[in-house]
């Protein structure tokens, strides 16, 4: 009893919960980021790049959430600025997390259309072997 299409809803329904799982802790990083910065002590330099980049990276994770694709291409973009800004600080510990947001983003955005397909296989009742 095998339902034709059942790994390309699977693997559909893992990059949904990839997406939905990366744009909710992305934006909630980048809330905790700027309210750190309003909240903190110091007005440095690096005050505005933070505040700028922070909210930025809320509002690309939050669209996200529905526009995988023109929303995760700007958290790309996001996403390498910060590492180039950490590399440039000597904060290279950092590096490995953003690397791994990088290329989950990546991930979400090149599978969109597995998504996409699975979503119509699983409402067509078409090709069902039970």
């Amino acid at each position: 009893m095998r339902i034709p299409g059942s790994k390309s809803i699977a693997a559909g329904r893992s990059i949904r919960l990839l997406n939905v799982v990366l744009g909710v802790v992305l934006c909630a990083y980048s809330v905790a980021l700027i309210w750190q910065q309003v909240h903190g002590p110091h007005r440095g330099h690096a005050f505005h790049f933070h505040l700028v980049l922070g909210s930025a990276e809320a509002l690309s994770a939050s669209l996200f959430l529905v526009w995988q694709r023109p929303a995760g291409v700007a958290l790309l973009f996001i996403i390498a600025i910060g590492a180039l800004f950490h590399l440039l600080n000597g904060q290279v510990s950092s590096l490995g997390t953003l690397a791994i947001y990088f290329a989950a983003v990546l991930t979400v955005i090149t599978n969109s259309s597995v998504r996409r397909l699975a979503n119509e296989d699983a409402t067509s009742d078409e090709g069902l072997d039970i």
